[in-house]
């Protein structure tokens, strides 16, 4: 159960409560608060008001841009259930096809966690055969709706590349058919008709079989298949339609709102035909129409207003975007009046002042029914920490070489654009790319007297002093290479003294970077990481590139960096405690730590005599999972692992490796170092370590994932 909402956050659940309780209305409302002020804690004191606390029946869709942002932020959503409810709350398909083969919970309470792409992909979004559980439902259900159809279809369409398992998913799916509340398959049959057109079995075979005669190509299998997982979704969203649907960070799938009119899917969603009461939308976006990139963006008419104008026409309808449309025009022209009038004598200033007022509480009462909007800097008294802290950028002489040389690289028709890419982008000559108009256009020209990556400072790790950019230089100075290279951040509320580097600790270690372009994180990301680089990497073992293969977690490691870095082994746990050396030096805690290790370890496998035994150094992930196999844990891991990650594709690859592991016959003397390392040092050991001095059963089977999700 989470804290009380601050009071900014109820004013917004008020307001969209508001909007929500005119039943004959349009019932939708964008909460646009900065980024990090909560707009999920606003979302899910809705959900508790609209449930009455999780005792009326309440269906939330939850839609998000992917499947690991919105499986996390779904159990946010009804945080305020007690656990036994939330669990059953959260465990829903996460594909909207996927409902109608799923028996419903009996839950108040559901909330399903969707993505565009699987669930609402579009008209022009390239369809796929989806899962084979989807398939197998598909083929039972064109059964019910069309047996003829069903018997002539080819099996391998639905079937595609599923094997001896195919007849048992049939089996099953027929029973949950036979389960599920009546009047599925003819909306099913509805459904296909929308899709395919009407009479549904003819345009059904014109589609899978084309007609050379009129120069119709028939479908791929593939999105035959798609076409027939889209009119599933929309039969399972006219079956079970939602009673809230939440929008997060809708500005990244844009199309949902542009295309609800041509889609039927979207528009069963967003504007249900026939129904007594529409869904409650609630849109969360801190960015909620698209900003502009360049100028040459504005020239193909992607105007911010008309942008905001469209967002307003749906939240509010065609009379409040036209009314919005006047009133922000009368406002600009006040404003520029005032500018005009600027001297304090001027007769009209006063009474451009006065009317410029009454247009923006015009404007003001106009929107606040649809929208709400909190930003940093209103909310500082009530909470400290959301204040801006402003940083001093101050430019030096090399930045406006750095300006010049960009400007003159670009063609004389659009040097306009180098300075908003210059105050954005750190050395935007190099961070730029083919992704950019502009970039592609210009000729670049070598520069050896300006300050620039390159790939001999890399692999010298000769860090300037100070890089050409005013807001990196900032930035630098409240996340300097000392604390970048601490391993965790300091507790905010430290039991003991700290020290070292963690007793400078003095800012927020949370840092949030806004920026214009998409260059701008990955060049900031890779400054700072090489200015890490050449602090803490001893030069004299071979630079940078000796280094980059010593790494410890590869992206392309086996079983996958995420496990490798958070995983609380509780093999580690069970047989290591460095506070057996508590006071020791670090060489002796490491010696003791590494005798812990090798009495647990099967006996006669470490190696040392041979070349090849010294030269072997496997990953420390694939360390730990065969060692944990060999111990019996690595089920146990896995099934932990698999219940904190969600549907992330890499995160589960990861899982099915750890399970493949063979069991450990042999370690190295570099792999014995790493995994000391690891056991005195990892995150997740750690903290496994400390709670099982206070619980005792935080290891057992039924505990186990509570740690994972806290690693």
């Amino acid at each position: 159960m989470s804290a009380s909402p601050k009071s900014f956050q109820q004013a917004a659940v008020k307001a969209a409560l508001s909007n929500f309780a005119d039943l004959g209305g349009r019932r939708r409302f964008l909460v646009a608060d900065e980024v990090g002020l909560g707009k999920t804690v606003v979302a899910k004191e809705i959900a508790r008001s609209m449930s009455e606390g999780g005792r009326r029946p309440l269906v939330i869709y939850y839609i998000a841009n992917g499947h690991a942002v919105s499986h996390q932020n779904k159990g946010r959503v009804v945080d305020f259930l007690e656990e036994d409810d939330r669990e059953a709350a959260i465990n829903t398909p996460d594909r909207l096809s996927l409902i109608a083969v799923s028996p419903r919970p009996r839950n108040p309470v559901l909330i399903y966690a969707l993505t565009p792409a699987t669930s609402f992909p579009g008209a022009r979004a390239r369809l796929t055969g989806g899962r084979k559980e989807e398939r197998a439902f598909l083929q039972v259900l064109l059964a019910r709706a069309y047996p003829a159809f069903a018997g002539d279809l080819d099996p391998g369409i639905l079937r595609l590349s599923v094997g001896r398992s195919w007849d048992w998913l049939v089996d099953d799916a027929g029973r949950k058919l036979a389960n599920a509340p009546p009047g599925l398959a003819q909306r099913f049959r509805d459904a296909l008709a929308l899709e395919f057109g009407d009479p549904v079995r003819p345009a059904m075979e014109l589609a899978l079989d084309g007609d050379q005669a009129r120069k119709i190509k028939p479908l791929k299998p593939a999105t035959f298949v798609g076409r027939l997982r889209r009119a599933l979704a929309l039969a399972t969203l006219r079956h079970q339609p939602p009673d809230l649907v939440v929008l997060d960070e809708f500005q990244r799938y844009q199309h949902i709102l542009d295309e609800k009119d041509a889609d039927p899917l979207l528009k069963a969603l967003l504007e249900p035909e026939g129904s007594t009461l529409t869904p409650a939308i609630l849109l969360l976006s801190a960015t909620p129409y698209r900003l502009l990139g360049t100028r040459w963006e504005e020239a193909r008419g992607a105007l911010a207003q008309v942008e905001l104008l469209k967002l307003i026409e749906f939240l509010g309808g065609a009379h409040v975007r036209e009314r919005a449309t006047r009133l922000f025009s009368d406002f600009g022209d006040r404003l520029r009046d005032i500018a005009a009038n600027a001297d304090a004598n001027h007769s009209e200033l006063a009474h451009s002042v006065a009317e410029a007022a009454r247009l923006r509480n015009e404007l003001r009462g106009l929107l606040v029914p649809v929208m709400s909007r909190t930003e940093r800097d209103s909310v500082t008294t009530a909470d400290p920490l959301a204040a801006t802290k402003f940083l001093n950028a101050d430019p030096l002489p090399e930045d406006f070489r750095i300006y010049r040389h960009l400007v003159d690289s670009f063609p004389e028709q659009i040097r306009y654009e180098a300075l908003p890419y210059w105050s954005s982008v750190p050395l935007p000559a190099q961070s730029l790319g083919p992704r950019y108009v502009a970039w592609r256009r210009a000729n670049i020209r070598p520069a050896p007297n300006l300050t620039r990556m390159t790939r001999d400072r890399r692999n010298r790790l000769d860090a300037p002093a100070a890089w050409p950019d005013a807001k990196f230089r900032a930035l630098g100075r409240i996340a300097p290479p000392e604390l970048l290279a601490l391993p965790w951040v300091a507790p905010s509320l430290p039991w003991w003294p700290l020290r070292e580097g963690w007793s400078a600790q003095a800012f927020d270690p949370k840092i949030l970077m806004f920026s214009r372009f998409r260059a701008t994180p990955p060049s900031v990301a890779a400054l700072l990481s090489f200015g890490l680089e050449a602090h803490r990497l001893p030069e004299h073992r071979g630079g940078y590139e000796r280094a980059y293969k010593r790494r410890r977690f590869k992206l392309s490691a086996v079983p996958g960096p995420v496990m490798a870095a958070f995983h609380p082994s509780p093999w580690l746990i069970r047989h290591t405690d460095p506070l057996a050396k508590a006071g020791a030096t670090l060489r002796a805690i490491r010696n003791r730590v590494k005798r812990q290790i090798l009495k647990a370890l099967p006996k006669g496998i470490a190696e040392n005599d041979t070349v090849k035994a010294q030269e072997r150094h496997r990953s420390i992930a694939q360390v730990l999972a065969s060692i944990e196999q060999a111990a019996g844990m690595a089920e146990r891991s896995a099934a932990a692992w698999a219940s904190a990650i969600g549907v992330d594709r890499a995160a589960r690859s990861a899982i099915r490796k750890w399970r493949q592991a063979k069991r450990i016959d042999s370690i190295s003397e570099r792999e014995l170092s790493d995994l000391v390392d690891y056991a005195i040092g990892a995150p997740g050991v750690a903290l496994g370590r400390a709670l099982l001095r206070h619980d005792p059963t935080i290891l057992d089977e039924a505990r186990y994932p509570e740690l994972v999700h806290l690693s």
